[in-house]
């Protein structure tokens, strides 16, 4: 909850409030890439770019976020509409992208698909997108094919 103030401003409470304070040793650690972004990176973009680097950067991960959740609940919302078993490809392709491909996400996961990446998401979204009678796509977990306009889970 405090990660929006600076760390300078937290311990000035701290001590004002006489509460003692920790400080986490893995921040110092190079080893760990939050460290290194923050310690080595951050300091060059401030330097090129001006100060507000991280303020801007932390700003536009709040805005995504908001974004994200919002597509992953009107996907969810689509999925519940039309059904858990097969999908039919014309009402997938006429999703917008970033819908398509969430909704398949979701049909993948409840499908039984593991180690989902994006890679493998936009290789479903191709038997919808991009169909020219290929037999399948093979996902971790699952195989998905279309027949008929439709998507289904093939086993074996």
């Amino acid at each position: 909850p405090l990660l929006g103030v600076r760390a300078a401003t937290t311990e000035a409470a701290c001590a004002e409030l006489g509460l003692s304070t920790w400080t986490d040793p893995h921040n110092s650690e190079d080893r760990f890439t939050r460290a290194r972004v923050r310690h080595r990176v951050l300091p060059v973009l401030e330097a090129e770019l001006g100060p507000g680097v991280a303020v801007a950067l932390a700003r536009s991960a709040d805005l995504a976020r908001a974004d994200a959740d919002l597509l992953d609940d009107l996907a969810a919302r689509e999925l519940a509409a039309h059904g858990a078993g097969e999908l039919d490809c014309d009402w997938l392709e006429g999703l917008p992208l970033a819908l398509l491909t969430r909704v398949l996400r979701d049909w993948l996961r409840a499908a039984g698909a593991t180690d989902l990446s994006a890679t493998a998401i936009a290789a479903v979204a191709s038997l919808v997108t991009d169909w020219h009678g290929q037999r399948w796509v093979e996902v971790p977990g699952v195989r998905i094919g279309r027949d008929r306009g439709r998507l289904a889970v093939r086993r074996g």
